[in-house]
């Protein structure tokens, strides 16, 4: 996102050059009267201060997801200025409304280690309001004095909020404990929603792709409900310490792994939270099923899962979503979807959902220059060639992933297997800031530009890869080996380098 000046943006407005202004400096408000709310700010500005030089170094709605977008941002050497637009608004809306969207906001700021001013402006009656965060009390603002706040530092043209990674503000519930013990943590609306609806009695289900916040969904649950009932956090695999440590921080949760539950008395549970659970074996998910049925009107029972991180014919992602549908058709619960991805970068986040389904574009904001920011791409004709390359990265500190292999069969990953890798079945359900991976000859895109797996390894491969995939916060180092039909598909259709006919 580019910054503006205001002057400038009054005249592209005025001349009806907005639309193709905006397209240029890549700003796509979600809320469309927001740039004409910003004009009306911008010509109030020069109305008392007609013989002012533009001032550049604005940016218009910056949105990190999980807490309310920041409708205008300018960053000082000095403060940060923090304006937020209002067609109209009451004193109710500005104490109620304003201040929790300046207080949420305000745990950015503190990342930032910057002074902020908080500002309202009201297009209504030309108003503007400072919100003092110490007393929590508006008062009437002048543009002189907004004038004057500006003189007194150097604009940095840049915005600090958006440099941030995901890493830097969001939390990892395991990891950041204490964090998450003291509630300096964020959910966004949709997951709020969620985690509001799902601790009453009965059958949920909560789906999303890596990122999506799923596992802080269920530990905001636990957290809050673990005064009040008696829990059961159902992990795949084996319990690592992390999880023992956090879940011993808390009164009446239990942590068991999957292949435990036959050996557990369910009966004593109120609430059950199932993370993964589309690795559920099918005798697991029967007995997890049956409870669920029979306990839905005074207990809880809460599925974590997305179908496309199954990966084996003994897992049930399909099964799960089906069961979940199921349930709320006969009014026993309700079916959730999250979409938007937190933690990754979106360029990773578009890239892979592209790469899946061709036919799935980015939106506007996202450029190839963004994925070539983020994603270094690299054909090798054989796994040979790809080793050193894969090896240098593991050098800077990448992780190198890898699709787990087969007993019986030859599988994908033996060519990798004398370089230090994590196997996807060690790492899904987490993630890291940067990952090396690759794609090879055992895959192919189908007529429907759905990448598919010509593999017969026991796990599926396609699914494999796009767990490796999404574990990328910050940075994706991608081998294409021996496939040149997927490196065309990706260069033709991601990053727009079809040759003109």
């Amino acid at each position: 996102m580019s910054y503006v000046s205001l002057k400038e943006f009054i005249d592209v407005k005025e001349a009806g050059n907005l639309s193709q202004f905006l397209n240029y400096k890549k700003i796509f408000p979600k809320i469309t009267h927001e740039t004409d709310d910003f004009y009306h700010f911008a010509k109030m500005f020069y109305c008392t201060n007609k013989h002012l030089s533009d001032i550049d170094g604005w940016f218009l709605g910056t949105d990190l997801t999980v807490i309310p977008d920041f409708d205008i941002l300018l960053f000082l050497d000095s403060f940060i200025l923090n304006i937020d637009l209002k067609r109209q608004i009451t004193n109710d809306d500005l104490t109620n409304y304003v201040s929790k969207k300046f207080k949420q906001q305000s745990r950015i700021f503190r990342v930032l280690n910057k002074t902020v001013y908080n500002l309202v402006f009201v297009v209504e009656d030309n108003s503007l309001y400072h919100f003092d965060p110490s007393t929590e009390i508006f008062s009437t603002y002048s543009f002189e004095d907004l004038f004057q706040l500006i003189l007194s530092s150097n604009i940095l043209f840049e915005n600090k909020i958006e440099q941030l990674t995901p890493s830097e503000f969001l939390i990892n519930p395991w990891k950041d404990k204490d964090d998450f013990i003291h509630q300096r943590y964020w959910l966004s609306n949709t997951q709020q929603k969620i985690s509001d609806s799902i601790i009453c009695s009965g059958i949920y289900g909560v789906t999303g792709e890596a990122g999506t916040g799923k596992t802080l969904i269920a530990c905001d649950v636990m957290r809050k409900m673990s005064n009040d009932k008696r829990i059961l956090f159902v992990v795949p695999g084996d319990v690592d310490s992390e999880k023992k440590d956090w879940v011993s921080s808390f009164k009446n949760i239990e942590v068991h792994s999957a292949k435990e539950i036959n050996n557990l008395d369910l009966e004593k549970y109120q609430m059950i939270l199932v993370d993964e659970s589309q690795r559920l074996f099918p005798h697991t998910r029967n007995r997890l099923v049956v409870w669920g049925n029979a306990n839905y009107v005074n207990k809880t029972l809460i599925f974590f899962f997305h179908v496309d991180q199954t990966l084996s014919p003994k897992d049930s992602g399909v099964m799960m979503k089906s069961f979940i549908q199921t349930s709320e058709k006969d009014g026993k619960g309700q079916y959730f979807e999250l979409i938007d991805n937190m933690r990754s970068n979106e360029a990773i986040t578009y890239f892979v959902r592209n790469v899946f389904h061709l036919s799935e574009s980015a939106p506007k904001r996202i450029t190839t220059e963004d994925y070539r920011n983020h994603i270094d791409l690299k054909y090798f004709s054989s796994s040979l060639d790809a080793e050193k390359w894969i090896k240098d990265y593991i050098k800077k500190g990448y992780i190198f992933l890898v699709p787990t292999g087969d007993n019986h069969k030859e599988a994908s990953s033996d060519k990798f297997g004398h370089i230090d890798n994590t196997n996807t079945h060690h790492i899904i359900g987490g993630e890291m800031d940067n990952v090396v991976t690759y794609m090879d000859d055992f895959i192919e895109y189908s007529q429907k530009g759905i990448i598919e797996s010509k593999s017969r390894e026991y796990y599926y491969l396609d699914h494999e890869i796009y767990v490796n995939l999404t574990r990328a916060r910050n940075k994706l180092a991608l081998a294409i080996i021996n496939n040149p039909d997927l490196y065309k598909g990706i260069m033709d259709i991601i990053y727009k380098c079809k040759p003109s006919s």
